[in-house]
């Protein structure tokens, strides 16, 4: 199969339709964010990724997306992509920062980030939208 069907397989197992991306952003990403980017396995069936893209003129990256499908959730797994990512960013040249954002209430993920260092560095009410607040958080990677 092609890196972007195992990319929506894993969004469509994780949130609602409304919340996917749409098909041609899930065929782009393998294309412009593989660098940074991990897939997580479970034997050979994929079950979760951290997609990372970097920005264009500053020295930061973002994680635009950590998921695990729900019936390998708590393995452990979420941690072990994020470990990765922070991994071959801190090795990637010019990379001095590395954000996410993650919706205000979701305590697991956000405890996830703070125990590998994120802080959160803004809190956007409206980030996505009326009503679809986020927290941006944000790890310097010349830490450890």
């Amino acid at each position: 199969s092609h890196p972007w069907t195992v990319l929506r397989d894993i969004e469509h197992a994780c949130y609602p339709a409304d919340d996917c991306w749409n098909h041609y952003t899930l065929r782009m990403v393998p294309l412009l964010h593989d660098e940074l980017s991990e897939l997580a396995l479970l034997g050979d069936r994929p079950v979760g990724s951290c997609i990372v893209a970097r920005c264009d003129g500053r020295p930061e990256a973002w994680i635009l997306g950590l998921s695990v499908v729900p019936d390998a959730g708590g393995r452990g797994i979420g941690g072990q992509l994020l470990d990765q990512a922070v991994a071959r960013c801190r090795e990637a040249a010019g990379l001095a920062r590395l954000l996410l954002t993650v919706e205000p209430g979701k305590d697991v993920a956000r405890g996830l980030y703070e125990r590998r260092g994120f802080e959160v560095v803004e809190e956007d009410e409206a980030f996505y939208g009326e009503g679809r607040g986020r927290l941006v958080m944000a790890l310097e990677l010349g830490s450890r």
